[in-house]
């Protein structure tokens, strides 16, 4: 069961990143705009953003890695998660760049989206990591990529506020 769950949390975390990845790197341009508007190098905070993703889907795909992928995940989530929340408190309303591109604020759905993810990564990785027979992968691999869509599908159920 263990292995199962930490299956589940590193195929889920490094399908929900792929999917981020690919939206940002298909509209790069505007990628490098929206993280100029948030006050920050335009080039290097994208470049950064990008890196720091794509560093947690290789370490979360290698089984001799995931741990510290998942806890890199948790720590970015929870990093998302903070600035959202610190964006609204001070009342600024950016378009979400979280899974590609979206004209919609970013808000409490994205909070939420971010903090349930760092939580899987969290306790996945406390559980330690033992071998997975095939089956069990191929289980994993269902719900991880079943969690994936609801992630990715958790956009269009944004309230705005």
């Amino acid at each position: 069961m263990t292995s199962y769950v930490v299956d589940v949390a590193r195929i889920w975390l490094g399908t929900v990143l792929l999917v981020s990845l690919y939206g940002k790197l298909r509209t790069w341009t505007e990628l490098v705009r929206w993280v100029g508007s948030l006050g920050l190098p335009p080039l290097p905070g994208a470049l950064g953003l990008v890196t720091v993703e794509s560093s947690i889907v290789v370490l979360v795909a290698l089984p001799s890695t995931a741990d510290v992928g998942l806890l890199l995940g948790a720590l970015t989530m929870a990093g998302f998660a903070l600035v959202i929340t610190w964006l609204r408190a001070r009342g600024i309303r950016v378009a979400c760049r979280c899974l590609g591109a979206t004209t919609r604020p970013m808000g409490v759905t994205e909070v939420v989206r971010n903090l349930i993810l760092a939580s899987a990564c969290v306790a996945a990785s406390s559980l330690g990591r033992v071998a997975s027979s095939p089956l069990s992968v191929a289980q994993a691999a269902i719900l991880g990529l079943a969690l994936t869509a609801v992630t990715v599908q958790s956009g269009s159920l944004h309230s705005g506020k």
